[in-house]
């Protein structure tokens, strides 16, 4: 069969478009390919997410600046309240107790007439002076000598505890023991320190003492006392405090 012009211009059109011998479709489906539909439909659902995602992201940034905003706050606070308590050290019940006030003729004395009491400048412990007593018996017969001073019954707490120390030096001694001690009128506690004797370097004595409600009213004092024939001592830096 011969085709006219028009039949062959046709039929070259239809085999350069699709390649292939010419023929009507089946089907009326895109021609996009199935694949290309999955991505971009996906591409939906990541920004749905990313709007969901950068919400919960503020919300947690917005707790977290809120939070860290208060500490430092309550912690001043607190820093605020914090009070310090300074302790304040026992005081000294004895009045010049270094000897260094000359004028001073009243706060020591001696235990009975014999002896001699004086303020030195020399062989002193700390300061510039230091007490010196000088003392033999009037017989021979040894006799109660020494110094004592009395204590204030309105500065002692009946009961409580106080610690009595002070530094001498005992170059000379014929007694029957000298010895640092707490007592009350005339008498002296069955508890004292003895005196190291013929010592020509300071040492310090220390002697725990209390006093009842009773002693105190008969009078509290200390005492540097010994029965004696002769004694030569150096006292300095005597102090009576209470325990805490």
């Amino acid at each position: 069969m011969k085709l006219s012009k028009p039949a062959l211009q046709l039929l070259a059109l239809c085999q350069l478009a699709a390649g292939s011998p010419c023929k009507p479709s089946s089907s009326g489906s895109s021609i996009v390919p199935a694949a290309t539909i999955e991505v971009l439909t996906s591409t939906a659902d990541p920004t749905t997410t990313l709007e969901a995602t950068t919400t919960a992201l503020s919300e947690v940034l917005t707790t977290s600046f809120a939070s860290t905003t208060v500490e430092p706050i309550t912690t001043a606070a607190e820093a605020s309240t914090t009070t310090t308590s300074i302790s304040q050290a026992p005081i000294n019940l004895i009045i010049n107790g270094g000897f260094e006030d000359v004028t001073d003729r009243s706060s020591w004395k001696k235990v009975t007439p014999d002896g001699d009491l004086l303020a030195v400048n020399n062989l002193v412990y700390s300061g510039n002076k230091a007490g010196y007593f000088n003392g033999e018996a009037p017989s021979s017969v040894e006799a109660s000598m020494g110094i004592k001073q009395d204590i204030s019954a309105s500065t002692l707490e009946a009961g409580k505890l106080y610690k009595l120390s002070a530094w001498y030096m005992l170059p000379q001694s014929g007694c029957f023991g000298l010895f640092l001690a707490c007592g009350y009128g005339e008498s002296t506690f069955a508890l004292k320190t003895e005196l190291t004797p013929y010592t020509m370097t300071y040492s310090q004595a220390e002697r725990t003492c209390s006093w009842t409600q009773d002693e105190l009213n008969r009078g509290p004092n200390v005492q540097v006392v010994g029965d004696c024939f002769r004694v030569q001592f150096f006292l300095d830096d005597v102090v009576l405090e209470e325990v805490v």
